[in-house]
């Protein structure tokens, strides 16, 4: 076991070992740095960091409905074959289901958001002068030499 995954391990004890009202003020600063963080990052100009920030406050939305389900620990939600009815404690499955919808809603909104940031910037270098994008008809219009309108009326008689 390396030292990294040791330490890991060793924080996830401490952590599980708290009382559930430290852990409340635990997600709380979380969520309130994670929305802090996403909303100064989403008013920045840059592209990139405006989508860094959606993410960041789409993971802050998702540990605010965690929170507000309430916090159970090492309790499924899921009744066992032998139950008829929940019993207290048990944990609420309409918040997590909630959040697994939110996570794959907020992936495909980076993904999309990060595909058009690509485009953007294609766009960008290889940007076409706009008096160069005139069509040959447009010129012709725009010069007065012919009449487009007559070769319609040709064409239609």
């Amino acid at each position: 076991m390396t030292e990294f995954s040791a330490n890991l391990v060793n924080l996830t004890r401490a952590i599980a070992t708290q009382p559930v009202h430290e852990l409340h003020a635990i997600l709380a600063l979380t969520i309130g740095v994670l929305s802090a963080t996403g909303a100064w990052l989403l008013m920045q100009r840059s592209m990139f960091q405006s989508v860094i920030g959606v993410g960041l406050l789409g993971h802050a939305c998702n540990l605010f409905i965690f929170a507000v389900g309430g916090l159970t620990r090492w309790i499924t939600p899921i009744m066992g074959p032998e139950a008829t009815t929940l019993t207290p404690p048990y944990a609420d499955p309409l918040p997590q289901a909630l959040i697994l919808t939110a996570i794959v809603i907020g992936m495909g909104l980076q993904l999309f958001l990060t595909g058009l940031l690509a485009a953007l910037a294609y766009v960008r270098r290889h940007e076409v002068p706009a008096t160069s994008a005139r069509t040959e008809a447009d010129q012709m219009a725009a010069s007065g030499d012919a009449d487009v309108g007559d070769d319609l009326d040709e064409a239609r008689a």
